[in-house]
């Protein structure tokens, strides 16, 4: 398989995980009503609250860069590396964290995508084909 079309199946596979993941909490009302309240919770105690607006500029911004990424424009590799530090660095101030177990596979998927695709698209030969 050219290096060209995995990073691409990479890029599409992260997405997709990461837009299932996004969408999971609209499931929650599926779910046993014990189950329901548990998952209620995740967030409980955050020191940095956040309008709903500011999730959904990150669901842009996420589709955004992997679009970039998907037709290689070199902003969208620097924008990932940004975008997953900014992330990494709000964790500390979102409360506690209350996953089901399909949660927990699709972020471990993602975190998983997302490092393939920032190690292929800086240190092998597809970091030339970006423009």
């Amino acid at each position: 398989m050219p290096l060209k079309r995995l990073f691409r199946g990479a890029v599409v596979a992260g997405y997709i995980a990461f837009a299932a993941y996004w969408f999971l909490p609209y499931t929650y009302t599926f779910w046993a009503p014990e189950e329901s309240s548990l998952l209620s919770y995740s967030g409980y105690g955050a020191s940095l609250q956040l309008p709903n607006i500011v999730g959904n500029f990150i669901f842009a911004v996420w589709t955004i860069l992997a679009l970039g990424l998907f037709y290689f424009y070199r902003i969208a590799r620097s924008g990932l590396i940004a975008f997953i530090l900014i992330n990494f660095l709000l964790i500390p101030f979102n409360g506690v964290s209350v996953e089901t177990g399909v949660g927990s596979l699709l972020l471990g998927v993602t975190q998983v995508l997302d490092g393939v695709i920032m190690a292929m698209a800086f240190y092998s030969p597809l970091a030339d084909e970006f423009r």
